[in-house]
């Protein structure tokens, strides 16, 4: 809604090297494997363009930049069964290149950045290309530099990597590989320099400054260097380091420390993993009672703890764990331990990796996978703990359980516990309970203070900042769920998730909700809502909502009895409810509500600005775009479009609601029956003012038994022909008022037909 900014040069912008023109990429060959900046033409002033995620990317340069993809020469990266290394050197900060997989193979890759520094300023950014190239790339995940960044693929996909790093004079290591794998390769300065060696021969020619090339020809499969041992790791490490490498070194350590008696005024110290050493536990966890532990690996790669896969990997209780650079492998928590479980169990059934009571848990650029558990499946808190992770991925985490209280895919705690995420990713993590991922279940506080002026600035017990869950599936909450507390989700994607019930993203009970510049795309649930909401108030900012599903209808946002519903700059769009949907849905015992198309607001207030609603089709039910039921709405410069349903094409207030529209668009909506616009039945108030109202088909303003007061606004080229039967549908092609009280001002009429028995053009 804001003003366009003018190019300072006649011909072309600043940024020009930013926008490409999208028709010249389609209309190359989809088989060529040319880089795809060498197939698009910088937009100029006078071009129509459509913009992709995957440029805005480039976009983030400053303007003085003057950033030229073209001289970041791409490289191809053929994935195979063996990791392979490209060197990323020279003076370009940003850089490019494309993956494809093999055509036999349907797993998952890794992608990691390695420096001889260590810790590095630097990132990669990877998006799935089409296979059609005709839509948009999606964005994957990304990881800072060494993070493992696990990306699941199909046969033959072809991926786009987006790397920048900090400075020009930066050397790093892209290293690529297929899972399962065992990752050879370089590891530490000194595997670094002669990787660096093989890559760049003193025979070799380096590519010139002035090309700005920067990524080296893909080196063959490195094999794996001899086993580095402690003492190899003693010159880089802390004088008073001690290096573990076996499971009794590790729980000696641990217990040296306890015995230590360490308070929590003091620094834990610092317990080293060679990053090349697999440590198996062969079913007996670590025991942390009353001390706190730092594990950390001796490089950026990471060292693995394994549980075998037949149990339990940290049982943490009255202390603190740290863990930075770790694998937390095939942990599992069970029923067989006994209904007391062993005698070193916080919780015989919950969490596979971490089980923590009273206590601090934090993970950084950890990776946690195929771990189980009962209750929880990987990592289990309760009491006044808190978790705090970071930059960390997990992969195929999956809690067994159900009942009331179980899940957690891949987190779960109950209690006063509070758990922050940030810049992490979630793949198919799954739970038979609630939350795929994520589940937290806080402690009863009454519905009073969830409503509270003090709980709306308070801050929220389960925060996710900058998260990427993708697959993950659940019975309620595909991604995540949250009961009595808060819960703050930023800059957050969760694609393909799903859930047998209700929220294939999120599901919430009594919590307050606050969701920004996120994405849920391609989620299907079983019976209703990507995002539900029960009793919990929302804030949704700057967040896309796109080609979700359900099977019972309302795919896209539910909310019920949270007083407070409020979006802005949002979108909803691609929802289509079958025919064979159910017209009704019952989210509780004893209830049931009319299906809606995208979004169901009941007993709440809700307040939309600046959001667009379109391609939206329901076929069994009223409200194609939002449904009002017993609830107030107010819509401020909306987009409604390429909307449908039974009646009221756009929005339908029903059930003694207000709905209110102000410097609103409406166009090409349609209504099955009547109300191809807007609907008000049901001793409803209807408010338009100043809007814009055109290509309705089925009625355009429909009032049944309600009032409608439509102030400056024009209504176009609205037919009362009904899509479904043509008959005619109810008459008026503009306005139908039946049984109901209409008020008009400054209201122009044009092009509007009626051609059925009761007429009313």
């Amino acid at each position: 809604n804001a003003a366009p900014r003018r190019c300072a040069s006649r011909n072309r912008c600043p940024i020009r090297a930013s926008l490409y023109d999208i028709d010249s990429y389609r209309a190359t060959a989809p088989n060529t494997r040319a880089p795809m900046h060498t197939r698009m033409q910088p937009v100029r002033r006078s071009s129509t363009f459509s913009l992709w995620l995957l440029f805005i990317t480039y976009a983030r340069a400053t303007i003085e930049d003057e950033l030229q993809p073209r001289e970041c020469n791409d490289t191809q990266l053929q994935m195979g069964p063996d990791p392979i290394f490209v060197a990323v050197t020279g003076r370009c900060t940003r850089w490019m290149a494309n993956i494809t997989t093999a055509a036999d193979r349907t797993d998952h890759f890794a992608l990691q950045l390695i420096s001889a520094e260590g810790d590095c300023a630097a990132r990669i950014d990877v998006y799935r290309l089409s296979a059609t190239q005709a839509e948009a790339p999606a964005w994957v995940g990304s990881a800072a530099c060494g993070v493992q960044l696990l990306v699941p693929i199909q046969k033959g996909e072809e991926y786009i990597i987006l790397g920048r790093k900090s400075s020009t004079s930066l050397d790093l290591w892209l290293k690529a590989g297929m899972l399962p794998t065992s990752w050879p390769g370089p590891s530490g300065a000194l595997a670094w320099r002669s990787a660096k060696a093989r890559a760049q021969p003193a025979a070799a020619v380096k590519p010139p400054v002035e090309a700005g090339a920067m990524l080296l020809p893909a080196l063959p499969p490195a094999p794996s260097p001899p086993p580095i041992r402690a003492r190899q790791h003693q010159n880089s490490l802390p004088a008073a380091a001690r290096v573990v490498d076996t499971a009794d070194d590790l729980r000696d350590a641990v217990r040296a420390e306890a015995l230590a008696g360490i308070t929590s005024a003091e620094a834990p110290r610092v317990l080293y993993v060679p990053s090349d050493a697999t440590i198996s536990l062969n079913g007996q966890p670590v025991v942390v009672r009353g001390v706190h532990v730092h594990l950390q690996s001796t490089s950026v790669e990471t060292a693995v703890i394994d549980g075998g896969g037949i149990g339990r990997l940290f049982d943490v209780q009255n202390g603190s764990l740290l863990l930075s650079r770790i694998h937390l492998f095939r942990g599992v928590a069970n029923a067989s331990d006994g209904e007391d479980g062993p005698a070193d169990a916080v919780s015989p059934t919950f969490g596979g990796a971490v089980s923590a009571l009273i206590c601090s848990i934090e993970l950084e650029r950890c990776l946690v996978s195929h771990c189980t558990g009962f209750g929880a499946g990987a990592i289990w808190i309760q009491g006044q703990s808190t978790l705090v992770i970071r930059e960390s991925n997990f992969a195929d985490c999956v809690q067994g359980g159900d009942g009331v209280g179980f899940g957690g895919g891949a987190i779960a705690s109950a209690g006063d516990t509070t758990i922050l995420l940030r810049e992490c990713s979630f793949y198919a993590c799954a739970a038979s309970g609630s939350g795929g991922a994520v589940l937290r279940q806080g402690v009863p506080t009454g519905f009073a203070k969830v409503f509270s002026a003090s709980n709306e600035t308070a801050a929220a017990q389960l925060r996710v900042y900058g998260c990427l869950f993708n697959g993950c599936s659940a019975r309620q909450g595909g991604a995540i769920s949250a009961l009595w507390g808060g819960l703050e989700l930023d800059d957050c994607s969760c694609v393909g998730c799903s859930a047998f019930k209700s929220g294939s993203a999120i599901n919430v009970v009594a919590t307050r909700v606050s969701v920004a510049r996120s994405l849920f795309r391609g989620c299907n649930a079983k019976d209703f809502g990507a995002v539900y909401l029960s009793l919990s108030p929302l804030n949704l900012r700057e967040t896309v909502i796109d080609s979700c599903s359900a099977d019972g209808g309302n795919p896209a946002l539910v909310a019920l009895g949270g007083r407070t519903f409020q979006m802005s700059s949002c979108t909803v769009s691609n929802s289509t409810i079958p025919e064979d949907a159910p017209a009704q849905f019952a989210p509780r015992p004893g209830e049931s509500f009319p299906t809606a198309g995208a979004i169901n607001l009941w007993n709440c207030n809700a307040f939309l600005d600046s959001c667009v609603l379109r391609d939206i089709d329901n076929k069994v039910s009223s409200g194609g775009a939002m449904l009002v039921q017993q609830a107030s709405a107010l819509l401020t410069n909306c987009l409604l479009s390429h909307c449908g349903a039974v009646a009221g094409g756009a929005v339908c207030a029903t059930e003694f609601s207000s709905c209110s529209m102000h410097y609103c668009t409406i166009s090409q909506t349609f209504a099955y029956v009547k109300g191809g616009g807007v609907a008000a039945l049901d001793g409803s108030s209807l408010t338009l003012t100043d809007c814009a109202i055109s290509d309705i088909a089925g009625s355009s303003l429909y009032v049944e038994q309600s009032q409608a007061f439509i102030r400056r606004s024009t209504v176009a080229s609205c037919s009362a022909l009904g899509v479904r039967d043509g008959s005619g549908g109810s008459g008026g092609g503009g306005l139908c008022v039946s049984g109901g009280v209409a008020e008009l001002e400054d209201v122009a009429f044009t092009s509007c037909s009626s051609f059925g028995t009761l007429g009313g053009g």
